[in-house]
This record gives structure tokens, sequence and C-alpha cells, in this order.
């Protein structure tokens, strides 16, 4: 009963956690991408 109850709650532990690390990825993906375009766009604007 007990390892299986561990088993249980280590999975449900290990789920939120990638979750978290999923949603952190994306945001973090979001914040470079975007920060990339700026930079590229302020170059050409200021290459202009």
């Amino acid at each position: 009963m007990e390892p299986k109850e561990t088993v249980e709650y280590v999975d449900e532990g290990e789920l939120t956690p990638r979750f978290v690390k999923t949603v952190v990825a994306i945001t973090a993906a979001f914040l470079v991408v975007g920060g990339i375009v700026t930079y590229y766009v302020t170059f050409v604007l200021l290459g202009f």
C-alpha cells in the first residue's frame, strides 16, 4: 500500500514541475525571440 501511494505521489509531484518547466521554457523562448526581434528591428531602424 505504502509504495503504491508513494509512487502515485511522486508521479503527481513530477507532473507539476514538468508543467512549470514547460511554461517557463515557453515564456523564456518568447522573451528571447521577442528580444532578438526587438534588437533586429531597432538595428534596422538605426541602420536607416
